[in-house]
């Protein structure tokens, strides 16, 4: 037995929400504990289509709607589609040259850190002091930049299962990483602005928020 709770994006034309809910009856009927039972039409009378609720954003009109969630009520609302809007191309340009050049600070910082490299043969875990022979290390760690690179290096002790990492590179990658947080921030607010100024023009999409048990 499961629950299942849907926010699902419909366009605002009357003949897309009725294909919303003839998909929803398809699924209800053949997914859900009540029977069956359920027509298109019937889902359609049971949204609570609120028309006067526009948010200018699909992460507003997300948020109003989880306050529904687990309330075994349908509701939908309006926001305004502005996902392929961009900011300004020259401000984007060069926050995103920022940010190449603190992702290249903060690669080589995880990649200087990796104690398989030099040549090295043994490793001394800083934790548990155990000599470890890098040829045959095989546990690895993977580091995540706050914008989502992924650096796999191999950097945990097979004894203590602690980071064969120092903790003067430890506060090296931080240190990386803080700095990419800053810029990764400074892009989100580019788009936010740009979308916030588009939102009156934008075309507007309803989320319909769904829920049943199966």
């Amino acid at each position: 037995m499961g629950h299942v709770i849907r926010h699902t994006s419909v366009e605002d034309t009357e003949t897309a929400r009725m294909r919303f809910c003839e998909d929803y009856a398809e699924e209800y009927n053949y997914e859900s504990d009540g029977g069956g039972g359920c027509t298109p039409e019937a889902e359609y009378r049971s949204i609570d289509w609120r028309r006067h609720l526009v948010f200018d954003s699909y992460d507003k009109a997300d948020e109003y709607l989880n306050q529904f969630d687990g309330r075994y009520v349908d509701v939908a609302v309006l926001y305004a589609d502005t996902s392929n809007v961009e900011p300004v191309p020259s401000r984007l340009k060069t926050i995103d040259a920022r940010l190449g050049k603190a992702r290249d600070r903060w690669e080589k910082a995880v990649d200087a850190a990796n104690p398989v490299k030099d040549g090295k043969t043994f490793h001394t875990c800083p934790y548990c002091k155990s000599r470890i022979s890098l040829k045959h290390l095989s546990l690895t760690v993977s580091f995540y930049a706050p914008d989502g690179t992924r650096r796999e290096i191999h950097s945990q002790c097979p004894v203590c299962r602690h980071t064969l990492l120092s903790e003067t590179a430890c506060k090296r990658i931080d240190t990386a990483a803080e700095n990419m947080r800053g810029i990764v921030k400074d892009r989100n607010r580019l788009f936010e602005e740009a979308r916030a100024k588009a939102a009156d023009k934008a075309p507007r999409v309803w989320l319909v928020k769904t829920e049943y048990h199966c």
